[in-house]
């Protein structure tokens, strides 16, 4: 069951176990107020590498503190980071897991504003509403040389693998694409000068970290705006970063402007990202990454199956159940708790507060509360079989009581059994089967 899915391939040198990819994702567990690594960010990702996933990539963590998307955000910035990053790496390889970090600067959709935020043009982003200033070209030079130093921190750190986040608005997407950058030096202009800012990082990186470090570059290969960029133009710069040594590609789309393409909302289809990978695919001989509402083993199989992919990306599905690696291993999917796609681990980290999730109470409360069994077994009676009753029989349950639900309708459910009727909801009604 799922062969393809638990299949070993590799990155580069790296070795991985199967071919799923904890994707990163904002938690803002870090310190807030340096971005140093805490025992929460360690305790999440333990239980993350711990589910069965063959890659954990760390979220994105910023390579020059002025650069930060948001307070909370780990950094790379100097090797003052180094202490908390082994541990970090040490921790997801003990667990079981290879590690990886993502590098990001956030350009002008930073939302840490201590200096004024830089991007490639004054030109404000059409989400967040943020005025930034034109980078001079010695601070170019300084942010590129910024990546290289923070991949060599990462490598001595002992991570694997490392990302650029060069997708969904942030700077080195905003390089690229045509609507953010309108200089008229070699930064800017023809497609080929634009993509000079990521491929001078990929050509410094490498000078710096030598010829065999896995690095894996993650980009928009649609942006679904105007005069952002293209599938077409992706192709092309996907040949120009195969070129420059990049290992592996992650293939998204969106930027800030439209999150719903990045993060896709239960009335998207599934695998909505799918079709960018395919395209990428067929031009370039490394790995390439699928990501996009994969939520489930047999549609990640057949996406791998089909050769529209070498590895798939899951982010909310395995915040949802950090074991649906584990579960989809031992041939019972069912058991695997959904996500709903509600995107609520989105909606609260966009304030500044740390991420949770609204399927899974344990997402972000690692250090604090867990799931171990009762030193004392009872009998607990829990009225009420809506979503709140089954969740409280489904956790005393599991710590090991003799549980009695009562519901005084005929069926289980509660407020449930209405709200899944409405026709985008099916993912709401997938939660519910799972309860039941």
């Amino acid at each position: 069951m799922f062969e393809k899915l638990f299949e070993p391939t590799r990155i580069g040198r790296m070795h991985l176990k199967n071919r799923i990819v904890r994707a990163p994702n904002t938690t803002l567990y870090a310190s807030p107020k340096d971005g140093t690594i805490t025992q929460l960010l360690l305790d999440h990702y333990a239980i993350e590498a711990a589910g069965g996933v063959g890659l954990c990539i760390v979220e994105a963590s910023s390579v020059d503190v002025n650069s930060r998307l948001q307070y909370g955000e780990p950094t790379l910035d100097s090797d003052y980071a180094l202490p908390g990053l082994w541990h970090l790496a040490e921790t997801i390889k003990m667990n079981g897991a290879k590690a990886g970090i993502q590098l990001i600067h956030a350009g002008r959709q930073c939302l840490v504003q201590e200096k004024m935020p830089v991007a490639p043009s004054p030109r404000q982003d059409g989400y967040f509403r943020i005025q930034p200033r034109a980078l001079e070209e010695d601070e170019i030079e300084h942010i590129i040389q910024a990546f290289a130093d923070a991949v060599d921190r990462a490598m001595r750190a002992g991570f694997d693998c490392i990302q650029f986040h060069g997708a969904h608005g942030y700077l080195p997407a905003e390089f690229l694409s045509a609507e953010a950058n309108h200089r008229t030096d070699k930064w800017g202009g023809s497609h080929e000068n634009r993509a000079r800012f990521s491929r001078e990082i990929v050509r410094r990186t490498r000078q710096k970290v030598g010829p065999n470090y896995p690095l894996i570059y993650r980009f928009s290969a649609e942006v679904y705006v105007e005069g952002g960029v293209t599938i077409d133009e992706s192709v092309q710069f996907a040949k120009w970063l195969e070129e420059e040594g990049v290992d592996a590609l992650d293939v998204s789309a969106g930027t800030g402007e439209v999150w719903e393409h990045t993060v896709a909302p239960t009335h998207y289809p599934y695998g909505n990202l799918v079709h960018l990978s395919e395209a990428i695919k067929s031009e370039v001989s490394i790995p390439i990454c699928a990501l996009g509402a994969i939520n489930e083993p047999e549609h990640a199989e057949q996406i791998l199956v089909d050769g529209k992919a070498d590895l798939v990306a899951l982010c909310r599905a395995i915040t949802a159940d950090p074991e649906w690696p584990k579960k989809a291993a031992a041939g019972k999917p069912e058991e695997i708790r959904p996500c709903i796609r509600c995107n609520d681990c989105l909606d609260t980290i966009l304030p500044g507060t740390p991420m949770r999730c609204r399927v899974n109470f344990l997402e972000g409360r690692e250090t604090v509360y867990k799931e171990v069994p009762a030193r004392e077994s009872k009998r607990v009676v829990v009225a009420g079989a809506g979503a709140a009753g089954m969740e409280a029989a489904r956790t005393a349950y599991m710590r090991g009581h003799e549980v009695i639900l009562l519901e005084k309708a005929k069926d289980l459910g509660g407020l449930l059994i209405p709200a899944c009727v409405i026709p985008t909801k099916e993912d709401l009604d997938k939660l519910f089967q799972w309860y039941k």
